[in-house]
């Protein structure tokens, strides 16, 4: 049994209302991604998942998929999440207990968006996370914990496939040693740069992603059967060939 590991962020989250659910329909998928995360949550879930396999399976008949988020967001780890909750309630924006914490996630289109309902969030991380953010630190950073994802699947002859959420790489000013750390092989893209959402943009209707509204149900099935199925099935395909 071909065992999909999935990652993301609200674009991917939620199997039944995402892309994610066409792929469960004819594979046996574990959907990591997040509501809020960024590429250190997304990276970090991905590859917690994999280790977990590993003691099970090993890494054999396993076959990643990865939708990337935007470059300003960012994971913070607290040791007590109930001081983040909102009206008493966990909200999206904190995600379960590991060994060492919660995981508060900033989310948003933007690093200005305001979007948390948490005060405790937005005072203690978040309003001092956007005073120091440079966008070409989370590009460098976006970069780096993608590299580290396709170093460890590339380690274990994990076969990926990844896309970005929207195109977050149009405003990238890096040609260094950081954009030569990724294999750019692994990525689907629309047209030059662009994700899912400018591939739902051209060949279906704008929602308002701008907006930060998501895509439909319509609209993820669609990508997920015009783009990720058939990449799915091909490489499926070839492993069971071997």
């Amino acid at each position: 049994m071909t065992n999909v590991i999935i990652g993301g962020c609200s674009f991917t989250y939620n199997s039944e209302m995402t892309w994610v659910d066409k792929i469960r329909e004819l594979y046996k998928v574990r959907n990591v991604a997040s509501c809020a995360a960024g590429q250190d949550y997304i990276s970090r879930a991905v590859l917690e998942e994999l280790v977990n396999l590993r003691y099970k399976n090993s890494y054999k008949n396993i076959i990643v998929i990865i939708q990337w988020s935007g470059i300003h967001r960012r994971a913070f780890l607290v040791n007590n999440c109930k001081d983040y909750y909102v009206d008493g309630t966990a909200s999206p924006y904190v995600t379960k207990k590991n060994e060492f914490g919660y995981w508060i996630k900033n989310g948003g289109n933007t690093i200005d968006n305001n979007v948390s309902g948490s005060q405790m969030a937005e005072k203690h991380l978040f309003e001092p996370y956007r005073k120091i953010y440079n966008e070409t630190q989370g590009a460098i950073e976006s970069l780096e914990h993608i590299a580290r994802t396709q170093w460890f699947c590339k380690l274990h002859n994990i076969p990926m496939f990844m896309f970005w959420w929207k195109d977050e790489l149009k405003n990238f000013r890096l040609k260094n040693q950081h954009w030569d750390m990724i294999n750019w092989n692994d990525f689907w893209f629309h047209k030059k740069t662009g994700g899912m959402a400018e591939w739902i943009t051209d060949t279906m209707w704008d929602p308002g992603f701008s907006d930060g509204n998501h895509p439909t149900k319509e609209q993820h099935d669609k990508f997920s059967e015009k783009i990720i199925l058939p990449w799915l099935n091909k490489v499926i395909h070839k492993v069971t060939q071997q």
